[in-house]
């Protein structure tokens, strides 16, 4: 069977999108002696620091949030405290004090900042949804997965009283999504991915697809529409990581 440029783009778009599972952390809660999933999270590595990021709201849970350390080993993050950031930001920033051995970091260079995100290419949200999830006595199966969205009208950044240049709204119907070989699909409901990043494909070529690059925080889904995610802006992660931690990502300005 020939491969058509379309199916060429979509499978090693989704190729891509499994490479970054290593970068996507879920974050854990253990409650009645089973391990529950709380959201996702950024981990990112900066001049040999190691970070996550994930939603705020998340991180209101953070004496009792889990991640693996190394195989079979779930601990407390191993940071001294999450940063909160409410509005606009609405995310959290730790610290690690080692890295995480069971994941890959995205580095500096896999970040990208714009004022106004390109019309070309793909944006997807990838994160662990709860619904995706599996919870045993003492572990819980996680199952990673990317929901396909756009960028919404500047009329719904208006509704929602929303800058876009430190928020996104992001169109996402999950009653008609595409799965990895282009066919309509419903996909499940994304609680969980909050946390998650937010990745911008570029747009398709000859020989396929460039790396992605991260853009945003996922933060929440607005679940009374079902209709829109919201994201933070990595223009503003990335002044919350030089204020607070003196981290400078100048050098990947767009």
């Amino acid at each position: 069977m020939l491969i058509t440029p379309e199916q060429f783009y979509m499978e090693n778009l989704f190729a891509n999108t499994k490479q970054l599972i290593s970068s996507i952390v879920p974050l854990q809660i253990k409650e009645n002696n089973r391990n529950y999933l709380e959201g996702s999270s950024v981990y990112i590595k900066i001049d040999n620091r190691f970070f996550l990021i994930t939603a705020s709201h998340i991180a209101e849970k953070s004496t009792k949030l889990m991640v693996q350390i190394e195989n079979d080993w779930i601990s407390s993050i191993p940071t001294n405290n999450f940063y909160a950031f409410g509005e606009p930001a609405d995310i959290a920033i730790a610290e690690l004090n080692h890295e995480l051995k069971c994941y890959k970091p995205l580095s500096y260079s896999d970040v990208a900042f714009y004022r106004n995100l390109p019309n070309n290419g793909v944006l997807i949200a990838l994160g662990y949804p709860v619904s995706k999830s599996k919870v045993y006595s003492n572990e819980a199966t996680l199952n990673f997965y990317g929901f396909a969205t756009f960028e919404e009208s500047i009329h719904t950044y208006n509704i929602y009283n929303t800058d876009n240049y430190e928020q996104l709204i992001l169109y996402f119907d999950k009653h008609n999504m595409m799965d990895k070989n282009g066919f309509r699909t419903t996909t499940p409901n994304p609680y969980g991915i909050s946390g998650g990043g937010l990745f911008w494909f570029p747009e398709k070529s000859k020989i396929g697809i460039s790396n992605p690059f991260l853009v945003g925080i996922m933060t929440r889904w607005d679940d009374r529409k079902e209709k829109y995610f919201f994201a933070t802006q990595t223009s503003l992660l990335k002044k919350l990581l030089y204020d607070k931690f003196g981290v400078n990502l100048m050098r990947n300005y767009k």
